[in-house]
């Protein structure tokens, strides 16, 4: 889903293998889930949905992510949250909802986990 999310011709593929990949990860009991590799799944399938011209969808996949505490904005997860905004800015330039979805990302990723004070 990784990779088939960036080229334009694999749109359908990179959904569908980017939804398994998020099922897979919906169980936070499994032990092998971790957190990280779900919203990496979830920003794989923001980016094929944007790639397929679905705003609506990448804003529902982007949402958990979104919402994750600053804990756990972690330097990967910041990274694939980067990725669904570059390709906002690139292919929706004056979109309203794609301006308020890069808004979000932008709020979210100027408290990266590194900037959280630590407990003694």
């Amino acid at each position: 889903a990784d990779a088939l999310a960036w080229l334009p011709d694999q749109g359908a593929t990179a959904d569908d293998y980017a939804s398994q990949a998020v099922n897979a990860y919906s169980d936070a009991t499994a032990p092998d889930w971790a957190f990280s590799d779900q919203a990496g799944s979830y920003a794989d399938l923001a980016i094929a949905r944007l790639g397929r011209g679905e705003l609506d969808g990448a804003a529902d996949a982007i949402t958990p992510v979104l919402e994750l505490e600053p804990e756990r904005r972690i330097n990967g997860i910041v990274h694939s949250i980067q990725r669904v905004h570059e390709s906002l800015r690139a292919d929706f330039t004056g979109d309203q909802q794609a301006s308020g979805m890069v808004d979000a990302i932008e709020d979210f990723t100027r408290t990266p986990v590194a900037a959280i004070r630590r407990q003694p």
